[in-house]
């Protein structure tokens, strides 16, 4: 694949009787060279010159030569679209977000620039601007509390009410946003619109520096902690909570966990499923986990989930019935029916990961204001405590099989178990130097 990056020109032979010779200059893998056309003025060398222009011209019009920024990155994101609606292609659709960030600033910045003339300056400015525009964590000004009984209890009527927004972006997601931005172009050179030079430039840029600061690892939550927020939570998020931590789920897998997913023909009760990246997936509960799970799928069919918010509606509504001092008469009985049957139409019948991570926080807030010091913790921690402590009891081998993971690297990123190896190391080791002998 041959581009033309001079025009014609004159070569003369010094000390020499030889004609002058027309020649141009070639860009072809990515190096340049010089190709002589033929004796200067004559038609061959002019004929030359229009014939190599025209394979030229050809090949820049089928490998993107006027393509535009915005094109390939609108053929892209159809492409990533049809495969994330692709049931049977191996595609996160998670990732669709990740290239609409991508292609929104690219083509902010270089909509109208040719695909081909994208080099590593561009990469270099594109890089710097993400950099600048990284939003931070502000205070942002949401009215005032209005004048209601659990405000005026709270006394904070008429005070300005704020909301938090968090959305600072670390070193690691723009080091993330930029390789997609480079799958982008390798996209477009493997569906012949770009050159293939285009992706190459990108290889020999510096890494990136600057002050943003570094996310936060997750670590994993005491199990003490997790003991005492129990309490404060409804039987059915209490129950999603203990299966979460003894199996090393992932949010999502508790919440989604439906009755016919778990087979039940043997001694052991086992889910199988595949999950969006196409791994297998396995699951074994235990004897303490099946009389759990036991109590929560009496009486439903196989599509139904095994914990649903529902469930834990009623179950917050029948305490607070049961704290109820004057009672209830008939009229207010058979209100308190109907309107029941009209919120539970309001909530899914299945937890979003986010309903599971506000739940516990409520919890948490429920326990602090009876007078615990209990801090937050997300569901993803009990997964990270699980694998640590399978990890520190049996090794980290079998610590992968529990999370699911392919390879160790992956679990290495869970378990955080070099702390409590180091303190077992301390009591058991001897003394190796005395400063006295």
């Amino acid at each position: 694949m041959q581009q033309i990056i001079s025009p014609m020109r004159k070569r003369v032979w010094r000390g020499s009787k030889r004609p002058a010779a027309a020649i141009c200059t070639v860009k072809s893998g990515g190096k340049s060279k010089q190709v002589t056309l033929g004796v200067w003025g004559s038609k061959e060398a002019l004929e030359a010159y229009k014939r190599l222009t025209a394979e030229a011209t050809a090949t820049d019009a089928r490998s993107g030569g006027m393509v535009t920024i915005a094109t390939l990155c609108a053929r892209f994101y159809a492409d990533a679209e049809a495969r994330a609606a692709d049931p049977d292609n191996k595609f996160d659709p998670r990732e669709l977000r990740h290239y609409a960030t991508v292609i929104k600033y690219l083509v902010q910045l270089y909509g109208s620039t040719l695909a081909n003339r994208f080099n590593a300056s561009c990469y270099r400015e594109y890089r710097a601007y993400l950099v600048t525009i990284a939003p931070n964590v502000e205070s942002v000004p949401d009215g005032i509390y209005s004048d209601s009984k659990s405000n005026r209890a709270r006394g904070i009527v008429g005070q300005p009410k704020e909301r938090v927004i968090k959305r600072a972006w670390s070193v690691n997601y723009i080091k993330q946003l930029m390789r997609y931005l480079k799958m982008i172009f390798s996209w477009g050179v493997g569906h012949d619109l770009i050159d293939p030079s285009v992706s190459e430039r990108f290889k020999h840029v510096e890494r990136l520096r600057c002050n943003i600061p570094a996310k936060e690892r997750r670590v994993d939550v005491p199990d003490e902690i997790v003991r005492a927020t129990l309490p404060y939570m409804t039987p059915t998020l209490r129950d999603m909570v203990i299966i979460q931590r003894q199996n090393a789920l992932r949010p999502n897998e508790v919440c989604n966990l439906r009755v016919g997913d778990i087979d039940r023909s043997g001694d052991v009760w086992r889910v199988r499923k595949i999950t969006k990246t196409y791994i297998p997936m396995v699951i074994v509960f235990c004897e303490s986990d099946r009389e759990i799970i036991a109590q929560h799928i009496s009486g439903k069919s196989a599509n139904d989930y095994v914990f649903s918010p529902r469930e834990s509606m009623l179950e917050t509504w029948a305490a607070q019935a049961e704290q109820r001092k004057s009672k209830v008469t008939p009229s207010q009985l058979a209100r308190a029916e109907r309107a029941e049957a009209g919120k539970l139409d309001a909530y899914n019948e299945c937890y979003t990961v986010d309903a599971y991570r506000r739940a516990i926080y409520n919890a948490i807030d429920r326990a602090n204001k009876a007078g615990c010091n209990i801090p937050r913790w997300t569901p993803y921690q009990l997964r990270h405590t699980a694998v640590t402590e399978t990890s520190y009891q049996y090794g980290i081998d079998a610590a992968r099989v529990m999370a699911g993971h392919t390879t160790i690297n992956m679990t290495a990123h869970y378990e955080h178990t070099a702390e409590r190896l180091k303190a077992d190391l301390a009591s058991k080791r001897g003394v190796y130097f005395d400063s006295q002998n």
